[in-house]
């Protein structure tokens, strides 16, 4: 089956979600290409992956509230490529994927990665657009799919929504092969766009207070503000790693202790998944959908309001019980091997594309 991606050209989560996909274990039965949307350039790492597996890809970006043009030379690739089927994360690239879907007669999945705590009005009428244009509409927790039904009212048609969890490389993405060495200090980190929606900013704060050692990777408009919140303090052990690229991720994970993830939103956080691969303990927010990543019961990690206090007393607790983080590791290790690996992932999304061809 040659199936189309059609996702963001900038760096972050998404990419990890596509990219793990169309690498998992069964995926070379398939024929890929990728369609890059954005208004940013395509990330290099986003070149180099695509040319190291010798994947077509091309890449739409329109200007800013102006998108008739991207959208029409998006059109005329996915003609020209005569793809099975398209799989598409973004949605403002929904209206040319759903006419060649239509023209061709090919199913097509759209999949809601945004948070719907922070949509904006246009992001929510792209919403509505999947529940029109799709044939499949891809939510990635059940809490996803409530607030979804509640927002869209009459519009959220439930025979098209399915549930199917982001997966991670789990053969990739390991705990360390061999002890750490012993370290009076513990490093935590947390990967994601420094963007206001992420709440590195607490974490900073919490990270002086307490003086362990924290790693952010990542890169985005925040970073000025952040990296003065953290110089303000003469004793920080705040360190910024900036974009790592994505070979490196695997490491940069096993040289850290513990996954913090502080956020007003997520959709399904990739890094998590890739921290919970890596066998680290997780702290993250008390958000919609979490519970569903980690897990309620605490066996992986804690979830906690973004609050100071909160966060303060959370990492308190794990930098004071080594043995604690060591069986949130092993458990998160073994959760992410049993509900959310790259090969359930694809083989969830391989599933519906059959089904719709059998209608």
């Amino acid at each position: 089956m040659k199936i189309a991606q059609i996702h963001y050209t900038g760096f972050g989560g998404l990419a990890a979600v596509v990219n793990a996909m169309v690498t998992a274990p069964s995926a070379e039965s398939h024929e890929w290409i990728m369609g890059y949307y954005g208004v940013p350039p395509l990330d290099a790492s986003q070149i180099e992956f695509c040319n190291h597996l010798g994947f077509d890809f091309a890449v739409f970006r329109p200007k800013d509230r102006n998108p008739w043009k991207a959208w029409y030379h998006l059109y005329s690739w996915l003609l020209s490529e005569k793809p099975d089927a398209i799989i598409c994360h973004s949605i403002t690239a929904i209206p040319p994927c759903s006419c060649v879907a239509r023209r061709r007669k090919i199913p097509l999945i759209v999949v809601e990665h945004t948070p719907n705590e922070i949509k904006s009005k246009t992001e929510w009428l792209g919403s509505l657009s999947a529940m029109l244009m799709a044939d499949r509409v891809i939510v990635l927790t059940k809490v996803y799919a409530a607030i979804l039904k509640m927002k869209l009212g009459p519009s959220y048609d439930s025979r098209k929504v399915r549930l199917i969890p982001n997966g991670v490389s789990t053969t990739t993405f390991h705990p360390p092969l061999a002890a750490k060495a012993p370290s009076d200090t513990l490093r935590a980190g947390m990967a994601a766009r420094l963007t206001s929606e992420k709440r590195h900013d607490l974490l900073i704060d919490v990270s002086n207070k307490l003086g362990f050692t924290f790693d952010i990777a990542g890169d985005g408009v925040c970073i000025d503000i952040l990296m003065a919140r953290a110089n303000a303090c003469p004793s920080s052990a705040v360190s910024f790693s900036g974009l790592v690229p994505d070979t490196e991720m695997p490491e940069w994970f096993r040289g850290i202790d513990l996954y913090i993830h502080a956020s007003s939103g997520e959709t399904f956080s990739m890094a998590i998944l890739q921290a919970m691969a890596s066998g680290l303990p997780i702290i993250a927010s008390d958000i919609s959908g979490m519970e569903e990543v980690i897990g309620c019961d605490s066996e992986c990690g804690l979830l906690v309001p973004n609050t100071f206090e909160a966060w303060t007393e959370a990492i308190s607790s794990l930098i004071s019980n080594p043995d604690l983080r060591v069986r949130m590791g092993i458990a998160a290790r073994k959760r992410s091997e049993r509900f959310f690996s790259a090969s359930t992932m694809l083989c969830g999304y391989i599933h519906q594309l059959e089904e719709l061809m059998a209608e």
